[in-house]
């Protein structure tokens, strides 16, 4: 026991007056009645003889309990409470578990005594009592999660470290979320209609959490949904790893007569997997998780630049429409003639510039700096335009 957890035992001992016992790390137990503690000793007095009291350190004390069994329920209670921050949890529980009784009780009086439907609901009597007695043992317990309003997510992987998945039949990137989810979540909700792999993403979740050496039990309001998982199991080659339980007939004419032998046939089936062969299995598995990972991300590459392309496409598409609907054709011609038009003029003027040069020169007259500084340039670029039929992409002085 952590020495958080036995300070507050003992605190919660001594201010409410509550005998505990104590077990000690050399095997020894005793009864005590808490009188103070301090960060490292408690001391205490014995139950049996209050005049004698002793010290005992923190360190030397295994484990510790209340003697009356309400008083360790109460104590629960209250820890939990001040650890969650959470009021009145006691009484929210055991209005809930009262609830449920007085429903079972209404239930039974409206079936037939020793009939199927009595037998099961005075199962549930007896059951819910306990369910509720141990809700605050089990952290992992979902109503636990709800009394107290804890977070169901799961912690995340330390370092970032990405966890692969086992992937016993074929899934789609949306079944790869939904396996995630329920495998990072304490309670997953997957939906769809019928032949979209809900099945399927069952089956890879059994994997993983076997994988995982985890018990897993799986449920079902009806048997048809149950007799889908187990044949989609026979039908791998895998150990079978596990039995199938369900109704009164399934129970006493298939499973009670033959558990013996069934555990039995297990047990050996399992162990004729030799370890350095399941060793060896592992790592190629590993090895073909990466390949796969690595063609994956090729893949989804592609389908995002298909994607991409497919959008280019519909745009292309919208801007066609467009263009007929508008007439956009006769702009373009319209546009394309007076692109002509301004192209032919320039030529035009600069031939023209070019000429009145040629009349200053041929009369013997002296041509200024500026227009020696044009006719140069005016004249390279018209050549150029004339030998490659190519317009130069330059501004020229407008003449």
């Amino acid at each position: 026991m952590k020495k958080e957890n036995i300070i507050c035992y003992l605190k919660y001992a001594m201010d409410n007056n509550k005998p505990v016992e104590i077990q000690t790390r050399n095997k020894k137990s005793m009864r005590v009645n808490i009188l103070y503690v301090t960060g490292f000793t408690a001391n205490y007095s014995f139950v049996n003889n209050k005049n004698s009291s002793s010290t005992i350190k923190l360190e030397n004390i295994l484990d510790i309990t209340f003697i009356n069994k309400k008083d360790e329920v109460d104590f629960k209670y209250y820890f939990l409470e001040t650890k969650y921050n959470v009021n009145n949890l006691k009484d929210k529980i055991e209005s809930l578990e009262k609830y449920y009784m007085e429903i079972i009780d209404i239930l039974l009086s409206k079936e037939e005594k020793n009939s199927i439907g009595y037998r099961n609901l005075d199962l549930k009597r007896n059951v819910y009592p306990k369910m509720f007695e141990n809700l605050m043992a089990d952290d992992e317990n979902l109503l636990f999660y709800y009394f107290t309003k804890k977070s169901t997510k799961k912690p995340k992987y330390f370092n970032n470290t990405k966890i692969e998945r086992l992937l016993i039949e074929q899934a789609n990137l949306s079944q790869k979320n939904a396996l995630e989810n329920a495998l990072n979540q304490r309670i997953s909700i997957i939906e769809g209609p019928p032949g979209t792999g809900k099945t399927t993403t069952i089956l890879n979740i059994l994997a993983n959490l076997i994988y995982q050496n985890k018990n897993v039990l799986v449920v079902s309001k009806n048997n048809s949904a149950i007799e889908n998982i187990v044949e989609e199991l026979e039908n791998m080659s895998i150990p079978k790893c596990y039995i199938r339980m369900g109704n009164s007939t399934i129970m006493t004419e298939n499973l009670e007569p033959n558990i013996e032998n069934i555990l039995l046939d297990l047990k050996k089936e399992l162990s004729e997997q030799i370890q350095d062969e399941l060793l060896e299995d592992k790592q190629k598995l590993t090895t073909i998780i990466e390949e796969l990972n690595i063609k994956e991300e090729k893949l989804n590459k592609l389908i995002e630049k298909r994607n991409d392309l497919q959008e280019l496409k519909n745009q292309l598409r919208h801007i066609k429409k467009k263009n007929e609907a508008y007439d956009l054709k006769e702009y373009e011609s319209k546009i394309t003639k007076r692109y002509k038009e301004l192209t032919s003029l320039r030529l035009k003027r600069i031939a023209s510039y070019l000429a009145k040069i040629l009349i200053i020169l041929d009369e013997k007259n002296k041509l200024g700096i500026f227009d020696k500084i044009v006719s140069y340039f005016l004249l390279n670029w018209y050549l150029y335009d004339i030998r490659y039929g190519k317009k130069a992409n330059i501004y020229y002085y407008t003449i």
